[in-house]
């Protein structure tokens, strides 16, 4: 009898245990997965911030290239007698035809302006002819254009005659083409931004082929002043439609949340440093977390883990600790970009190939950089480069052996250890084959252009009987590849 009172007594003290063990992990996880929501919230605000910024420096870049390709027809305006002799009128004609530019215009300084059309208006009251006037570069506010009715920005630089202005260059863009100067959405068209001048007028810049659209129908739309739509909507933190109006007359950068019909939207803003314009982001939170949602993943697992019985939840834990190890490995040895091998783990798979017994015969190194990806990145923006750069990762898997040890050893620039090849040759082939699939990639943004890249091949022993030897040889290689015009490859001769 005391047998079983003790071992009722062992049962009820270790039912104790288990339950304070159980109550202590979940209050762990608890707080753990709140402090993972608030770094995710935390990441996924700076990453829309930086979004912001980007966007607003790219706007800004490019309206700069414009203005100076305008001040550079100015400047040619200038040089004749009349501003609207033929030559001029021949230019700006041209400009028309080979531009985004829907209208051009010769405005003399009593404000009557001759488009290419050879049509004249009088656009002496508009803003923009003053301001260009006093010799500054000029962005008019949204305006109805006289000769097509519709809505257009204006582009204005002063011309200059002796020193002095004597009219304006203008030229007229529409809207969807101001949509056209920004990134693609970082969110596969989940979020929508647009332009909001100082008095509250929103200017999308979201737009298909044919007509401006707006994804976010429950925030906003082009008819409806930004401030009054703002009181409408439900906001969930300390800044309100009250304080964006205070940061948009400041010209400050900011981020908040709201709701509304049951959803949560994240709202971005920062200063274009043109016509007080600001430039606003609008994503729903779903969208914008949706890279962390295997942390909710988890969180369901773990909780699900907790309602079972004790030792069901340490095989679930030590389940997911052995997940959470192979996932470790696996992101320390591999690019998150192409999923091969990153630099270190490339050179220790290759360094303990060459030094065990297996390493027999010619093994080959190629290394390989993409042309000119710079300019791929300056000119189309780092996320079509990171598009073209996880393209030739794919690209390398499918050309080369199982066997073979692939590696991405810098920003693009990409190694290949072929393992045990039976002649020289093979390497050559494999290195034309990978030029004319580089060649077939296809990337809408690229608009035509071509995918290229130089390689430079070195043998092993041949070359060097390590690994930093037949590295410098391959790299030496590399070079004379770019040396020689690039998209080709090299092989080392010592």
């Amino acid at each position: 009898m005391r047998k079983k009172v003790e071992g009722k007594e062992v049962y009820r003290n270790y039912g104790l245990v288990v339950i304070a063990f159980l109550v202590v992990m979940t209050v762990s996880i608890l707080i753990f997965f709140g402090v993972i929501r608030e770094n995710v919230n935390s990441n996924t605000r700076n990453s829309l911030s930086n979004y912001t910024g980007r966007q607003c420096f790219h706007l800004q870049s490019v309206l700069e290239v414009q203005y100076e390709y305008m001040e550079g027809l100015a400047s040619y305006i200038g040089l004749q007698e009349e501003l609207t002799d033929d030559a001029s009128m021949n230019l700006i004609r041209s400009v028309q035809k080979e531009s985004y530019l829907e209208a051009v215009g010769i405005v003399d300084e009593n404000g009557i302006s001759t488009y290419d059309t050879g049509e004249q208006k009088d656009v002496s009251e508009r803003a923009y002819f003053q301001q260009a006037m006093k010799g500054e570069r000029t962005l008019s506010d949204p305006l109805v254009s006289k000769l097509s009715g519709e809505q257009r920005v204006i582009l204005g630089v002063p011309i200059y005659q002796g020193g002095e202005v004597k009219g304006v260059l203008g030229g007229s863009y529409d809207l969807a083409y101001l949509g056209s100067l920004v990134f693609e959405d970082l969110y596969d068209g989940k979020g929508f931004q647009f332009l909001v001048t100082p008095s509250g007028e929103v200017i999308s810049l979201d737009h298909s082929e044919d007509e401006i659209v707006n994804p976010i129908k429950t925030m906003i739309s082009t008819e409806d002043n930004f401030y009054e739509r703002c009181q409408r909507v439900n906001f969930i933190e300390k800044k309100n439609a009250d304080d964006l109006r205070t940061d948009f007359e400041d010209q400050a950068s900011g981020i908040t949340r709201f709701q509304e019909e049951g959803v949560t939207y994240y709202l971005t803003y920062a200063p274009i440093s043109m016509n007080n314009w600001m430039l606003c982001y609008v994503v729903p939170r779903a969208a914008a977390q949706e890279p962390y949602s295997f942390i909710e993943k988890d969180e369901l697992i773990l909780a699900c883990a907790l309602i079972l019985a004790v030792v069901i939840l340490f095989l679930v834990l030590a389940s997911m600790n052995s997940r959470r190890q192979k996932t470790l490995i696996y992101y320390a040895e591999n690019d998150e970009l192409t999923g091969i091998f990153n630099r270190r783990a490339f050179e220790h798979k290759v360094r303990s190939w060459m030094d065990s017994e297996e390493c027999t015969g010619k093994q080959a190194f190629l290394m390989m950089d993409v042309d000119l990806f710079k300019e791929i990145n300056d000119v189309y923006g780092h996320a079509v480069g990171d598009k073209v750069l996880k393209q030739v990762g794919k690209i390398l898997r499918e050309t080369f052996r199982g066997s073979d040890i692939l590696g991405r050893i810098g920003g693009d620039e990409f190694m290949v250890f072929m393992k045990d090849i039976t002649e020289k040759e093979l390497a050559a082939r494999k290195a034309e084959e990978l030029k004319e699939k580089l060649l077939e990639i296809d990337f809408p943004e690229l608009k035509g252009r071509k995918i290229t890249a130089s390689m430079g091949i070195a043998f092993f022993p041949d070359a060097g009987e390590s690994y930093k030897e037949v590295y410098i040889c391959a790299d030496k290689a590399l070079y004379e590849a770019k040396r020689s015009g690039r998209n080709g490859y090299h092989i080392y001769h010592s």
